[in-house]
């Protein structure tokens, strides 16, 4: 049977889950927790994306994703692979973590759906019952994003304006603790016994269905996936693949430029040259673009024998390379 498609545009936004496979922890420790969010954080610096609300949850997370560019499965592929690495190196543990395929259904940016996904979401430890939130206050639960909107510092991908906003609550101190009241209600109101028509709430359209939104934001998805039936090789990597390979190009043409130096020089170096592996470090942690496609630009031999040189200057205690990295960051002019 073949997977279903995954539908990627610009701007898009994604309730997006994954559950532990066979309903096994994903988090074994505030460590593992550390990790998935210093994870999150990499991979949205890696693609632009924005994250407006997250949480964190015993064997399953939930986060509502939006896509400046249409990079949902190389930036998911990375960030799934990537954490569950990590989880088996520091548990000494081995094989898949997460259960089958992520969920990824689209939300249209309409305030309605939009702001439920968000309190959906911050919601999750009081559905959950978790002891915890059992005293009525959801902030009380440290691994979600809620705790940030009420912080001045927070982190640069974490987006929290447009779901106070299509809530109704301005972006201040005032609205910020306004909307935390707010969900207390919800949640006090969800912690009283109900019937199954008041279960099946508003917040139930999460929890099954392939989208989020009115007939004419379904029409519009509709089109989108018989455009990528009629050009199946687009969906099937080529598109998002391209536009990955432009962004590393532009990427290394800026790096090379900061360093004074020609793609001809570089690629004659040997594979351990600091500024070889400079280049080959800014491109790995910013982009999404294979090994392989880094390799071939710049001459450095096997995809799977690359790991080595990027890991070179991210450790390295060299006050030369890593003032180098330091410049090399700031006149690429790296997302924000």
């Amino acid at each position: 049977m073949p997977r279903k498609v995954r539908i990627e545009y610009k701007g898009a936004i994604y309730h997006v889950m994954s559950r532990g496979n066979r309903g096994n922890p994903i988090f074994c420790s505030d460590q593992d927790r550390y990790a998935f969010v210093a994870a999150l954080g990499q991979v949205c610096e890696r693609t632009g994306w924005r994250i407006h609300a997250y949480i964190l949850m015993p064997n399953h997370y939930h986060i509502q994703l939006e896509t400046p560019e249409p990079n949902l499965v190389a930036g998911m592929k990375w960030l799934q692979g990537t954490y569950t690495q990590r989880f088996n190196l520091r548990n000494n543990t081995y094989g898949h973590l997460f259960q089958g395929r992520y969920k990824a259904i689209p939300v249209s940016p309409e305030n309605q759906y939009f702001a439920t996904l968000g309190n959906y979401i911050h919601l999750n430890p009081s559905r959950a019952k978790l002891p915890e939130v059992q005293n009525g206050n959801i902030l009380h639960y440290p691994w979600s994003s809620l705790g940030y909107y009420l912080k001045r510092n927070r982190p640069q991908w974490l987006e929290r304006t447009q779901v106070l906003l299509a809530n109704g609550f301005p972006d201040s101190s005032l609205g910020r603790r306004a909307y935390v009241k707010y969900l207390n209600h919800i949640a006090e109101k969800q912690s009283q016994p109900q019937s199954e028509d008041a279960r099946n709430d508003e917040y139930s359209v999460f929890r099954r269905g392939w989208f989020v939104g009115d007939d004419q934001f379904r029409k519009e998805l509709e089109a989108s996936l018989a455009q990528i039936a009629g050009k199946r090789n687009s969906y099937s990597g080529g598109a998002v693949h391209t536009h990955d390979e432009q962004e590393a190009a532009i990427l290394m043409n800026m790096a090379l430029k900061t360093m004074n130096i020609t793609i001809e020089e570089v690629r004659s170096k040997q594979y351990i040259d600091p500024d070889k592996c400079l280049i080959a470090w800014l491109i790995r942690r910013y982009t999404c673009v294979s090994n392989q496609w880094i390799c071939d630009s710049l001459k450095m031999g096997r995809a799977d024998c690359f790991s080595r040189y990027p890991k070179m200057i991210e450790t390295t205690q060299d006050k030369a390379i890593i003032a180098k990295r330091k410049r090399l960051i700031r006149h690429t002019k790296i997302r924000d």
